[in-house]
């Protein structure tokens, strides 16, 4: 009987300390909310001034349109030659950067990680800043910063190859055709006036995401959205063969005589 009283009590014993150890590590990490534990899937920047960006977490940050949208972004962005002393310069420039988070690219984090020429890397530079909001990233169901880093590629001969864009049936000619159709006996007392409206074709083929760019007035503006709204559906844009989403712009005029002519584009706006 006495043996099994010291196995209890030294059972006990060990019992009280497991509970305190464990409740001293539990007030550690209430103490100290901003490590990250080691099963995360997010990885800080150290030794940085930006020292509160992440460079990996749950949710990566997604330029407007994805991989296909950045792809664009940036070769529309490259089609004009920079010369310098009558030769072109070309090549690829990284440039380094923080997405907030709001998804805004943070100015005074844009920064040349592997560059060529100073023409090359100032214009770099300026189309990163110039970059429309990114969906921000999350760790936790929260945004944060990340630091991101892209290759900038500036053609020799002017010409970049882009992913395959979205395509309406019967092309421009057809989706030029439609619109006119379906607008053009609203807009004939609509006169000399431009309006401009872009969409995304997301993986489906469908138009989402309609909104006013330049303005006809609120009346004309609802109608457009609603035809658009209601296109059929395209033939979806395709990133490394896989469905992908990618913007349109579309403009609208009409002459003194209320004549309405359409002209389609993808270019961000």
């Amino acid at each position: 009987m006495k043996e099994q009283l010291n196995k209890l009590a030294k059972s006990t014993a060990l019992a009280i300390i497991a509970l305190q150890w464990n409740s001293a590590m539990c007030q550690t990490a209430d103490n100290q909310p901003n490590i990250v534990p080691k099963d995360s899937t997010a990885v800080n920047q150290a030794n940085d001034k930006d020292d509160d960006a992440f460079f990996i977490v749950e949710d990566m940050p997604e330029f407007p349109c994805g991989e296909v949208g950045l792809r664009k972004y940036l070769a529309e962005n490259t089609s004009k030659p920079i010369v310098n002393n009558g030769d072109t310069l070309y090549g690829d420039v990284f440039v380094s950067f923080v997405i907030g988070q709001d998804g805004e690219v943070e100015p005074g984090s844009v920064k040349i990680a592997r560059g060529i020429d100073p023409l090359l890397d100032a214009e770099a530079i300026r189309i990163v800043k110039s970059m429309p909001t990114w969906k921000p990233a999350t760790q936790r169901g929260k945004p944060v910063k990340v630091k991101y880093t892209i290759r900038i590629t500036f053609p020799l001969n002017n010409t970049t190859t882009v992913e395959k864009m979205p395509e309406f049936p019967g092309r421009s000619y057809g989706l030029e055709k439609y619109i006119t159709e379906q607008l053009s006996e609203q807009l004939k007392t609509v006169k000399k006036k431009n309006g401009k409206y872009s969409f995304i074709i997301n993986k489906q083929g469908f138009v989402e995401n309609v909104r006013v760019v330049r303005s006809i007035n609120s009346a004309m503006d609802a109608f457009v959205i609603s035809v658009l709204q209601d296109m059929p559906q395209w033939d979806c844009a395709c990133f490394r063969n896989e469905p992908d989403k990618s913007p349109v712009t579309i403009s609208i005029s009409t002459d003194k005589y209320g004549r309405l002519s359409v002209n389609v584009g993808t270019y961000w706006v």
